[in-house]
């Protein structure tokens, strides 16, 4: 199994204050949610909102299940991936993110 983990850094102005953040949050999620609807080859996804504070911690994960590399390969070729439109607002609110994908039993 292969987890694709993203971590997420927002900035300042889409956590400036609890309200937009949890709106921006809700978003995102919809959006990740759908993204699972529509990818067979995903098997699970999850977001996980950050704990702490400081410049190296992000605001939050999202991690994805595939049963294989390919899996992972094809889902991140597909259209629901690559729609125009979330990935738009993905960059309005993201300052910067970091991947991982990692070998899991």
């Amino acid at each position: 199994m292969i987890k694709h983990i993203v971590l997420w850094k927002l900035k300042p102005e889409a956590k400036a204050t609890q309200e937009i953040y949890a709106a921006n949050m809700e978003r995102q999620k919809a959006r990740f949610q759908s993204m699972l609807a529509e990818s067979p080859m995903m098997r699970s996804l999850t977001v996980h909102p950050g704990v702490g504070s400081g410049p190296d911690i992000y605001d939050f994960a999202v991690v994805m299940e595939f049963d294989s590399r390919e899996s992972l390969d094809a889902f991140q070729a597909s259209p629901t991936h690559k729609d125009p439109k979330a990935r738009e607002f993905g960059m309005s609110i993201r300052e910067k993110k970091a991947v991982i994908d990692i070998e899991s039993p």
